[in-house]
């Protein structure tokens, strides 16, 4: 079974998006996607200036460019972290696999509730550890993990030494 994600493309970005969420965040004019888009990013990478800087660098050395954006639904199946695509539930894992050496960077914008581990071979990749929504993150409720091949999980506290582990 394929999903049926819908596609929109901003500048380098590429946002994949449910049916749900094009309704509950009223994605109906180009403006609304761009928007976005935009919002996703701020609250994923630039809230966090040093995980910013190592998403540069880390990209740049693997030769990776771009950004792929999954936002859908997500919740944990039989113990499995699995986002919705307005029909059927799919592994958020499938779809990191599947974009995964396409992109530089990955942004899973869906809940996590059991806060569920990835992993993925060339691509950085941002997850939130809870169930996710915007008010809670500003909030600091959801923490946003960034996941580097060959480096795991960087904590907050270790992006200065991962960063000269890269240099």
């Amino acid at each position: 079974m394929r999903t049926q994600l819908l596609e929109y493309s901003c500048n380098d970005t590429d946002l994949f998006y449910s049916k749900e969420i094009k309704e509950y965040f009223s994605l109906d004019e180009e403006i609304d996607l761009e928007t976005h888009v935009k919002i996703i990013l701020e609250n994923f990478i630039n809230k966090n200036p040093e995980h910013k800087k190592l998403i540069e660098l880390y990209t740049k050395k693997q030769n990776l460019k771009g950004t792929a954006i999954l936002s859908a639904h997500g919740e944990s199946v039989d113990g499995r972290w699995k986002y919705n695509d307005g029909e059927h539930d799919f592994l958020v894992q499938g779809w990191i696999n599947a974009k995964d050496e396409q992109y530089g960077l990955l942004i899973i914008h869906s809940c996590n509730p059991e806060g569920d581990e990835i992993q993925s071979k060339k691509s950085a990749v941002l997850v939130p550890n809870v169930v996710y929504n915007e008010f809670k993150h500003l909030q600091g409720l959801v923490n946003i993990e960034l996941y580097i091949p060959g480096m795991k999980y960087i904590d907050s506290y270790t992006t200065e030494h991962s960063l000269k582990q890269l240099k």
